[in-house]
């Protein structure tokens, strides 16, 4: 799915037609992408866009998951107390928010961490996994799906890849990073031997640049969403994929106990994947330190997230 940053009834619009054709195809459970809802940002604007649990998107999604008697599954941006949180949320198709899923490898100068424990939802058709964009990129996640047992993976994203090259970017960072994100629900089924679906956002990074070191190398001039999601089945089959642009993809995939073993889990420094030394062991950790001093000592960030908790 494509979002409007900010475009809020927009996307629900937009939303609301996906998922019907999807239903009409036959889905039983429909996945969106991280902070779809509100459009995906690393600015302050996020704090605008929040509500609290019950709030109008979560009514929307309740209420479609019911109409279509489907379970639905959108990112967020949800308030509570002095805190936000991107969030994931779940529904089921008697119209309960089972779910409530909180990113935990966040971006720290305006979310607060969630709690691993929310990354797994117990339902009638079996637990279910969620792992939001980064969460899903650590060793930990794979780690505790294997630990609870989870039946199917869910991996909503808003991962941005490199589409021009520059002084920075080579064609081979290109093709390397899009490969990476296109073979990733891949890389988990092979692990837990359960299906996964990938979804990720589609189109450009709206908002202008973001903050910090890392906004300065993530410029819409140079990279976007790149879409590429895909189900994969627990028997490592891929049962569908889309390209670049926005689009759905409908599949049956078995949750088969049978099928679910104990792989090697690949391991590059904590991650899933190799990246660039200076930017997992300097850049990223100086903006995660940066980002929570700035969003611990914020009195705005405490203002607003409590006059949207009302």
């Amino acid at each position: 799915m494509t979002s409007r940053l900010g475009m809020v009834e927009e996307n629900i619009g937009h939303a609301t037609r996906m998922i019907e054709d999807a239903a009409g195809q036959g889905a039983k459970m429909v996945v969106l992408p991280e902070m779809c809802m509100t459009g995906y940002t690393l600015t302050k604007q996020a704090w605008d866009m929040a509500e609290p649990a019950g709030g109008p998107i979560e009514q929307w999604l309740t209420s479609t998951s019911k109409r279509l008697g489907i379970y639905l599954g959108a990112g967020l941006v949800g308030c509570e107390g002095e805190d936000f949180y991107n969030t994931y949320l779940l529904a089921d198709p008697q119209g309960k928010a089972i779910g409530r899923v909180r990113k935990t490898q966040t971006e720290y100068d305006i979310f607060k961490a969630g709690d691993m424990a929310s990354h797994v939802i117990d339902t009638d058709i079996g637990r279910i996994g969620v792992g939001i964009c980064a969460d899903n990129h650590v060793v930990f996640l794979p780690k505790l799906m294997e630990e609870k047992g989870v039946d199917i993976l869910l991996m909503p994203h808003a991962w941005p890849t490199p589409y021009r090259t520059s002084k920075l970017i080579s064609e081979q960072d290109i093709k390397e990073q899009n490969d990476n994100a296109h073979e990733y629900a891949l890389l988990f089924s092979m692990i837990l031997g359960i299906p996964v679906v990938f979804v990720n956002q589609a189109g450009p990074i709206e908002g202008g640049r973001w903050p910090g070191i890392l906004g300065r190398v993530l410029t819409p001039e140079y990279f976007r969403y790149p879409g590429l999601s895909a189900i994969v089945d627990s028997d490592k089959s891929i049962k569908a994929q889309t390209g670049h642009d926005e689009g759905i993809i409908v599949a049956d995939v078995t949750m088969d106990p049978a099928r679910k073993h104990k792989a090697e889990i690949p391991d590059y420094g904590g991650w899933l994947h190799p990246g660039a030394f200076p930017m997992r062991k300097i850049v990223m950790p100086l903006e995660i330190y940066r980002g929570k001093i700035s969003y611990k000592l914020s009195g705005e960030r405490k203002r607003k997230a409590l006059a949207c908790n009302g």
